[in-house]
This record gives C-alpha cells, sequence and structure tokens, in this order.
C-alpha cells in the first residue's frame, strides 16, 4: 500500500432492543481505528422507528395471524424481518423472505428498525373461524413519532362467500338448473295425467 492511498472501511450494525425511537443523539454508533501511529474515531446517530401490532375481532385480541411487511399497497418488495423471539421482529435484510410476523397473545408484536415512511402488512395467516383480510393494511410512521405506532388488525367471524366466478358460485348455478328442471318435469308429469 502506497504512501497518501486512501483505506475504506465499511461496517454494518444492527438497531437492537436498546434502541431509543427517533433518537438523534440517543443511538450512538462509534467506531475508532488504529493505524501505525494514528488514531482515529467517527460517531454517528441511529434514528429509528418501531410500530407495534395488535390484532382484534373488535372486541377480543386474536392469536394466530401472520404478516409479511411490504413496501407498497400491491406488488413491490417484500421488507425482510428477523424474528427475535417473543413477538420482537426487526429489519434485516439478510432474514428469510419464509419468516412472518405472528401474533400469539394479547400483546401483540413489536417491529422495529423502520424508517419514516408507509409499510404495508399482508395477511397471509389468519386465526380459525375469521375470514382473510382482503387488502393489505397500511401502516404510516412519520419522523415525528416518538414512540411506537401502534395498529390494530380487525378481522371478521364468520364464513366467507365464494368470490363471483369461483368454483363455489358454479356449484350454486349447478344445484339451481337441477331445481328448475326437477320442477318443469313434476309440472309436465302433471299435465300429462290431468289429460288422461
Amino acid at each position: 500500500m502506497g504512501t497518501g492511498e486512501i483505506i475504506t472501511i465499511t461496517f454494518n450494525a444492527t438497531i437492537n432492543e436498546n434502541a431509543v425511537i427517533d433518537s438523534a443523539t440517543g443511538n450512538e454508533n462509534k467506531v475508532e481505528l488504529d493505524y501505525s501511529n494514528q488514531h482515529s474515531e467517527d460517531k454517528v446517530y441511529v434514528e429509528t422507528y418501531d410500530f407495534q401490532l395488535y390484532k382484534t375481532d373488535g372486541t377480543s385480541f386474536l392469536d394466530g395471524a401472520g404478516f409479511k411487511l411490504y413496501d407498497a399497497a400491491t406488488g413491490g418488495d417484500q421488507i425482510l424481518i428477523a424474528d427475535e423471539g417473543n413477538g420482537e421482529y426487526v429489519k434485516d435484510a439478510t432474514a428469510s423472505a419464509d419468516v412472518t410476523i405472528d401474533i400469539d397473545s394479547a400483546d401483540g408484536c413489536h417491529v422495529r428498525g423502520l424508517a419514516p415512511g408507509t409499510y404495508y402488512l399482508e395477511e397471509v395467516k389468519f386465526p380459525d373461524g375469521y375470514n382473510p383480510l382482503d387488502e393489505r393494511v397500511a401502516v404510516t410512521i412519520t419522523s415525528e413519532a416518538t414512540a411506537a405506532v401502534e395498529i390494530t388488525v380487525e378481522n371478521t367471524a364468520g364464513t366467507q362467500l365464494p368470490s363471483t366466478g369461483g368454483i363455489g358460485t358454479t356449484i350454486f348455478y349447478i344445484a339451481g338448473a337441477v331445481l328448475v328442471l326437477g320442477a318443469v318435469a313434476i309440472i309436465i308429469a302433471r299435465r300429462k295425467a290431468e289429460q288422461h
């Protein structure tokens, strides 16, 4: 390495559970470098934002739901999340795309390490006896947030009717046609009986 040559050092850090939300001074990331007879030090302050997710049926908390996080209402890119256990999740670009944000208690779950912006939750697992969500749910985090943004996702109980054109409607059409044909056959048979 020649004299005066620039050395670039790159390092990565992951936000942990001790990170302070929306802090321009609290999340200090410090690096020190001793090279030859020189000592260098650099600091950055990382701002981070969180959301707390709950699942209800309108009156009671539900468990058994699972979500994936995206950057668009439809399509878009999945935002990868690492599962740290006990309902704690953190944004992690190295996490598996199969990881889901699961809600298994009234405490909901906590997702951290996010920048300000709008995110979209897609329900990929839903509680037994409840209908799945038809579309993604938006979560908006602003730079003014000083605590985890709370979001409650509601499911309705009951059986979802089949969509138009689905196999369920075909069954109803066939059953209706059979009933109509049966009624016509009965009418024809009665008329013939009356004529004799």
